[in-house]
């Protein structure tokens, strides 16, 4: 994953979310297809859907800069545990 850019777009709600959170990674290769051709791209784009009623914008920034500073850290040492990254990242 080195190189891997990362970045939170806001979406386009229907005004309803199936679950309470839910987090889908795209490829942006993925995207390409059908649309010109696949593209060599590492990148990635997070779509965040959440329940309003529970969870406001803010909040999830936030945990989306937690997520995206963990993928960071698992790119620099693929081999730690979870928890340890975790907790250098100080994201408990």
């Amino acid at each position: 994953m080195p190189g891997l850019k990362a970045e939170v777009t806001p979406g386009v709600t229907n005004g309803s979310a199936k679950f309470d959170l839910s987090v889908i990674a795209i490829p942006r290769a993925e995207q390409a297809i059908g649309h010109g051709g696949a593209q060599e791209s590492g990148d990635i784009e997070f779509i965040w859907e959440y329940d309003q009623d529970l969870f406001d914008a803010e909040t999830i920034e936030r945990v989306a800069g937690q997520y995206e500073r963990l993928l960071t850290a698992v790119t620099v040492n693929p081999r730690a545990l979870v928890s340890a990254l975790n907790e250098r990242q100080g994201l408990r």
